[in-house]
């Protein structure tokens, strides 16, 4: 038979003693406990005020079982009743200091797997991995008649397959690709790349197309990725924080020019007077010397 969990009181108990919870209750209904604020980590001091005046100064330690500092300078090995005061009253506006055994929610749609499951789809190791190349040039505002035209291909231990819209849609879907390719034999990422490309994607061809504002989206898969190149020359999109500012040039003569620029990690200055920029819906990817920074739309984009 399952052993009935105990409650809240019962769990003081064991830390303190009857008479103690008692007189911390009364405390409690003498408002004796006063401001109460953390004071580190996992850490709340308090004041507690005794009907005759006195002060107490309190520091409780949570954990497997809870420690306080007192300055009643109770002896024994209990809490005393300042320090049972302190946990019940912090446990009404927050995390009781005693833990609870708590059921696992379950959410509809979540699938759930065994961690050592999860943790073997993040691997070192993968037996086939994709490229990338940008055929044109990226069409810098959404058009109906632009797009981005992208040659995917699909490398294995033994062979080179094209990453076609049909095929990459195989092997998302099916989760295979003829006998030998399957979807688990890539990385995370890789594996993201073929989901967006085959959902979004539109074929032409050997090729796949995206527009500006799905270009712009399909860039988020591909941070970080080192297999991404136009013109056999590497594109590398970054993934670091960047806004939009204005920059204020000096001349020699003392004249002052101002042009847009990008900020890059709240310090890092780059000038795109002759960036290339593909805007998406929430914002923009802002590219230079083979580099893409990403710049939410916290400005309106056509200013860039």
């Amino acid at each position: 038979m399952a052993q009935k969990s105990k409650t809240f009181e019962e769990r003081l108990l064991e830390y303190s003693s009857e008479d103690k919870l008692k007189a911390a209750k009364q405390l409690l209904k003498h408002q004796a406990i006063k401001c109460v604020y953390r004071s580190g980590v996992n850490t709340v001091s308090a004041l507690a005020v005794s009907a005759g005046g006195t002060t107490y100064e309190l520091t409780l330690h949570p954990g497997e079982v809870p420690e306080c500092e007192c300055t009643c300078h109770d002896r024994s090995t209990a809490l005393c009743e300042h320090a049972v005061a302190l946990i019940m009253y912090y446990s009404k506006y927050s995390t009781p200091w005693v833990p609870e055994v708590e059921e696992q929610s379950k959410y509809a749609g979540l699938r759930y797997e065994p961690l050592s499951k999860l943790g073997g789809n993040n691997r070192d190791n993968y037996k086939s991995y994709l490229t990338i190349e940008a055929n044109s040039v990226f069409p810098h505002v959404p058009s109906k008649w632009e797009n981005a035209v992208f040659s995917v291909k699909i490398h294995t231990r033994e062979r080179e397959y094209l990453g076609n819209k049909s095929n990459l849609q195989q092997l998302y879907f099916d989760k295979t690709l003829t006998v030998l390719v399957r979807l688990s034999d890539f990385s995370l990422q890789d594996q993201q790349i073929i989901r967006f490309l085959a959902v979004n994607g539109e074929p032409d061809g050997a090729n796949i197309l995206l527009n500006s504002e799905g270009a712009a989206e399909f860039f988020h898969c591909l941070i970080g990725f080192e297999r991404f190149t136009r013109n056999g020359k590497l594109l590398y999109i970054r993934g670091e924080s960047s806004e939009a500012v204005l920059l204020r040039h000096k001349s020699g003569e003392g004249m002052i020019t101002y042009s847009p620029g990008v900020r890059i990690n709240g310090s890092k200055l780059l000038p795109i007077s002759n960036a290339k920029v593909v805007t998406g819906r929430s914002g923009c990817w802002v590219g230079c010397a083979g580099e893409y920074f990403f710049v939410p739309a916290r400005v309106d984009v056509g200013w860039l």
